[in-house]
């Protein structure tokens, strides 16, 4: 008969486990909110393709335009974006303790195909970014008139 655990294997708080702060930090990236502040994870994206353009959208709650990068490098579209809080909050009394938020993510994305990079529209509204990527035109699909052979 095998001793019973009276703590569960996954439970690291006395870190005696040698991965312990490395399971806990990915048991909080798996299960974490991308909104909460402390998160280190990345916006969700929801990518479609419809009439020969490739449409992409991301929340961004907080960040403004001038925060936000997008950019294409090969086939990855690489989304970057830092916001911090920017005002100083005047306080009765005596600061003992202010902290600043400050919030960063990188996101790449592979493109199914070669877009016309001048073509591309970008718009941040309402907290939610979105991507128009047309397809090139080398990357359309195109009819092949099949000739007789006879």
């Amino acid at each position: 008969m095998l001793p019973r655990l009276h703590k569960s294997f996954w439970d690291t708080s006395d870190n005696s486990f040698p991965f312990s702060n490395t399971l806990q930090q990915l048991a909080q990236e798996l299960s974490g909110d991308w909104f909460s502040s402390d998160s280190p994870s990345f916006p969700p994206v929801n990518v479609w393709e419809k009439d020969d353009v490739l449409h992409l959208e991301t929340p961004l709650a907080g960040y403004r335009p001038e925060d936000i990068s997008v950019s294409i490098e090969g086939d990855q579209l690489v989304l970057e974006g830092r916001v911090t809080e920017d005002k100083e909050k005047e306080e009765e009394g005596t600061v003992h303790r202010r902290e600043r938020f400050m919030k960063s993510f990188r996101r790449s994305v592979r493109l199914p195909f070669a877009v016309n990079e001048g073509e591309v529209r970008a718009q941040l509204k309402n907290g939610l970014l979105t991507l128009e990527l047309p397809k090139a035109e080398e990357a359309r699909r195109r009819q092949i008139a099949i000739e007789s052979a006879e």
